[in-house]
């Protein structure tokens, strides 16, 4: 079941908005956006004519229709704007009177209806846009990752901080990565697999050898990343289930083809050293 409606998401995401950039906006334009979001078209009759008649004679008896079969209607109590709905429920507040910004309740509110969520085994590819000013976004994509079940990683651009956080996902059994972006750090790298247990393997294969990143996982999905690891607080990224099967088996294949070419990363205790 969904938070709340896409009417509701479009106005909380316009609200976000409008207060990273603003001391507040004005509750009459909140509600005016929220109510009418789309550009007014325009709009044409046929007046006139013998068209224009029975369009006319139309729309009258259906008016006249939908009055006798329904009545008249009288207003029971008035319903609440999208403002003061928001107020209401704590997920926005007035700092002055006619002036309205986004609550932190808000704020938490609109990241978990931002969270992308990725039906691998759908036959439709759905692509995810990650925003780099999400200050969630990072976690998002390792959440992604954890949801989709034991696999393999594939990240020629990976480096210490993403392989020591890739390191806390127990989904994530192998990491296939360049040794041209970890050079002289294999020794501090061994160290942290021998901290975790179980730790995952983590192989190491010539830059040219790797292009594209993926989540390749044993149950037969796989992902695939706009954006290295390394760069997602950066610049905005696309996570792309492949949906095709006879495609998302070519990936394995090569991938279990370069894998069998690594060199392994072997954990090192302290008394190892």
């Amino acid at each position: 079941m969904d938070v709340t409606d896409s009417k509701t998401h479009r106005s909380l995401m316009y609200l976000a908005a409008a207060s990273r950039r603003t001391a507040g906006i004005e509750v009459r334009s909140f509600d005016e956006y929220s109510e009418r979001p789309d550009r007014r078209t325009a709009k044409y009759r046929t007046k006139g004519g013998m068209l224009g008649d029975i369009q006319s004679l139309a729309q009258q008896s259906i008016e006249t229709f939908l009055k006798g079969v329904g009545g008249t209607s009288e207003l029971v109590s008035p319903g609440e704007s999208v403002s003061q709905y928001f107020v209401r429920l704590g997920w926005a507040y007035q700092p002055s009177a006619g002036l309205i910004l986004i609550s932190d309740l808000g704020k938490a509110i609109l990241s978990e209806l931002n969270n992308p969520r990725i039906d691998v085994d759908s036959d439709d590819p759905i692509s995810v846009i990650v925003d780099p000013e999400d200050p969630l976004a990072y976690a998002r994509i390792f959440d992604l990752i954890a949801a989709s079940g034991s696999g393999l990683i594939v990240d020629p651009y990976l480096r210490m901080p993403q392989i020591f956080e890739l390191l806390q996902i127990p989904s994530v059994t192998r990491i296939l990565a360049s040794n041209r972006e970890i050079q002289d750090r294999e020794g501090i790298i061994a160290h942290a697999l021998a901290a975790k247990t179980p730790s995952p393997l983590l192989g190491l294969v010539d830059h040219s050898a790797l292009h594209d990143r993926f989540y390749i996982s044993d149950s037969g999905g796989v992902l695939i990343f706009g954006s290295s690891l390394n760069s997602i607080t950066r610049r905005p990224g696309v996570v792309t289930p492949i949906a095709d099967q006879t495609a998302a088996h070519a990936i394995r294949s090569a991938y279990e083809a370069v894998w069998e070419t690594a060199e392994l990363i072997e954990p090192l205790t302290p008394e190892d050293s």
